[in-house]
């Protein structure tokens, strides 16, 4: 009965559709005159020149014909079709494509629209325009920003004509000032510290006795820094891995009866390392867990420690050649004693996992992991003794799934909703043909984050995909944190390795998924990204897998600064030793100004000599000033290979040096 009622609903939907496409021809003499489209393309360029971002304009007549069409100067070429398509999509359906892409994903009674008509747009920036008397004359299509300035761009080319036009969204985002602050939610950075391991791997953070803690893995061992309200790092203290490799890839902190432990997966060590953290969050080894033939420890990645009601368990998984998932409890020394292993089977998705989660639903504990390298997802239901039994399991496939490469995964409650959040890492970022690959006959059809809605069951039901695009960081995702939760809403934080990015996004109680916005952290991530709370501050603690860069990074979220209009002046005061030699300063100086060629996002760079007669230069010769025209800009500068060589190559014969940045009027 129930399929019956949705297809009568689809077959409806579409008949309202085609009969609204079909009236068109009876609307051309309504059809918006070639004053009216120059008027609308006036006002969304004004609109554009206001929110300082570049993009294209089109405007369709009623019969979804280009009427009048801009393309700025050094807008993006590809966002010219974007952008007429996105008008002729509002035309065909007379929505606004943002509308019409929520009606359109997984579960929608429209899923798949937009493959018809020769390709539809069903993201934000396509608005119908109507005359006076409320009838569709034309839309309007814009490209080339984010989603949302593409939309307000276009509404006020829509409104000049029509005047008072809302979508479903602006409506939503009207009821609730909530949902609004939190579009406009940023990663500023706070400080960055160098690390004594040789890369980032993993990042995790602990609270004890009121301070806060966060321990950055690599190869070699675990740093650990003490994190304060200003989002400030100070480092404590290194702790060694066992055969002095590691890396440490997976990392929990948890209380077990009463003593806080750290659980590391030691991926070349095939082991788990467990340390006992100390009052100033230092630690001390207290069991190490080697991996047996009848356990999947080898190449361990992923760690979930699971609370039962007698005991707790420490749930284990990897990508060894022998695949499977691990249960071992956790005794109140740190010790684990091995429960069940359940070895990958063509009919689960074990096989390279990289990420697990769970949730506690109607007093039962279910987990929920991620096979990379047999593309999908698996949930188990997890009994007091620590045993667990699989419950369902999704694969990708080459329409509206993507999972091929799953990556992390995490989950949230939003009222009475369960999600589960699952991104991926295509196999495509990999080198074909390699060993690393196991089935190197893979499918590309784009970078998503799969949404998962967890019926009472605690099965999985895809539900939603945020699909990667042009206003989206998305490619690679390693990581995905969540940042805040209520009832209403969630923020999200996908790490990316590919995009080098971090990517906010926000997730509805309906289990909508959109993006808000995201920072160009100028180095990839490699499951290097956590998030941590300290008050009412929310930070993300991130490194990167690059072995010259060897820092971590903090970040705190807050609303985003408006910067029209302003460029970045970063200044660099130094000051050479004594025992420099001329020719050293000048290859120094060179090796600055060569900056420019190698990292695009250097605006303008110039420096000269201290010539001050004032007497309060602090002994500060050599002054370089560097322009940035957004943070994205100084965030991939901080962090490019390039800069990095730069300060290994003249830092020896740097005497003293001063920084400071700000912001400025162009």
């Amino acid at each position: 009965m129930e399929k019956k009622l949705r297809r009568l609903l689809v077959h409806v939907f579409i008949l309202f559709l085609s009969l609204k496409f079909y009236s068109a021809q009876a609307q051309i003499a309504h059809d918006i005159s070639h004053v009216a489209a120059e008027k609308a393309l006036a006002a969304a360029k004004e609109k554009a020149n206001k929110l300082n971002v570049l993009v294209n304009i089109a405007v369709v007549d009623a019969g979804a014909n280009l009427k009048a069409f801009i393309r700025m100067d050094d807008s993006f070429l590809g966002s010219i079709d974007i952008a007429i398509k996105k008008a002729k999509t509002s035309r065909y359906f007379d929505i606004a494509t943002g509308d019409l892409g929520e009606l359109s994903q997984p579960g929608g009674i429209i899923y798949n629209i937009e493959l018809s008509n020769d390709g539809l747009m069903t993201f934000p920036g396509g608005i119908p325009i109507k005359n006076e008397n409320g009838k569709v004359i034309g839309a309007i299509g814009v490209s080339g920003g984010t989603i949302e300035q593409d939309h307000k761009i276009a509404l006020a080319g829509a409104n000049a004509i029509s005047r008072s036009i809302e979508s479903l969204n602006d409506k939503d985002s009207k009821k609730n000032s909530v949902t609004s602050a939190t579009d406009q939610l940023m990663p500023y950075l706070q400080d960055f510290k160098s690390i004594s391991a040789n890369n980032t791997v993993t990042v995790t953070s602990y609270e004890k006795g009121g301070s806060h803690y966060v321990y950055v893995g690599g190869f070699k061992g675990v740093d650990v820094f003490s994190l304060d309200i200003d989002g400030k790092l100070t480092p404590v203290s290194s702790q060694e891995l066992f055969k002095k490799e590691g890396p440490a890839r997976g990392m929990v902190a948890d209380q077990i009866n009463g003593i806080d432990f750290l659980f590391v997966a030691n991926k070349h060590g095939d082991a788990i390392e467990t340390f006992k953290i100390l009052d100033d969050g230092s630690l001390e080894r207290v069991s190490l867990t080697m991996d047996t033939d009848d356990t999947h420890l080898g190449i361990a990645i992923t760690l979930q420690v699971v609370h039962m009601k007698s005991a707790s368990y420490l749930f284990i998984g990897g990508l060894e050649e022998t695949p499977g998932l691990s249960s071992f409890k956790i005794g109140d020394d740190g010790k684990l004693t091995h429960v069940q292993s359940m070895k990958d089977t063509e009919s689960i998705y074990t096989d390279g996992i990289i990420g697990m989660f769970t949730h506690n639903i109607n007093g039962n504990t279910y987990l929920y992991t991620s096979g990379f390298q047999d593309n999908g997802v698996s949930s188990f239901k997890v009994q007091d003794n620590g045993k667990f039994k699989n419950i369902n399991n999704i694969g990708d496939n080459k329409s509206d799934r993507y999972l091929t490469g799953a990556y992390p995964v995490t989950g949230v409650r939003l009222g009475d909703n369960y999600y589960i959040i699952v991104g991926h890492r295509h196999h495509q970022y990999y080198k074909r043909g390699g060993s690393f690959i196991k089935n190197p006959d893979f499918f590309y059809h784009g970078d998503g984050v799969s949404v998962f809605k967890v019926d009472n069951k605690g099965a999985l039901v895809p539900h939603f995909v945020l699909k990667d695009n042009e206003h989206t960081k998305l490619k690679g995702q390693t990581r995905i944190e969540i940042v805040s939760v209520n009832d209403r809403e969630a923020v999200l934080a996908v790490g990316t390795r590919d995009d080098a990015s971090i990517q906010l996004c926000k997730l509805d109680a309906n289990g909508i998924l959109s993006p808000i916005n995201y920072l160009e952290t100028g180095f990839s991530i490699y499951y290097g990204l956590r998030s941590h709370k300290i008050g009412d501050s929310h930070f993300l603690i991130a490194g990167s897998n690059r072995f010259d860069l060897k820092k971590v990074a903090a970040y705190k979220i807050q609303p985003k600064i408006d910067r029209s209009g302003k460029v970045l002046r970063h200044i660099v005061n130094l000051k050479y030793k004594e025992e420099a030699t001329e020719a050293q300063v000048d290859e120094a100086v060179q090796i600055f100004l060569d900056l420019k060629h190698k990292i695009p996002e250097i605006e303008h760079i110039e420096w000269g000599v201290n010539d001050s007669k004032e007497g309060v230069s602090k002994g500060l010769t050599h002054t370089f000033t560097l322009t940035f025209t957004d943070d994205h800009g100084r965030e991939i500068y901080l962090f490019d290979e390039a800069h990095i060589t730069l300060v290994n190559k003249i830092g020896p014969i740097i005497a003293d040096v001063l920084v400071m940045d700000y912001w400025t009027e162009e």
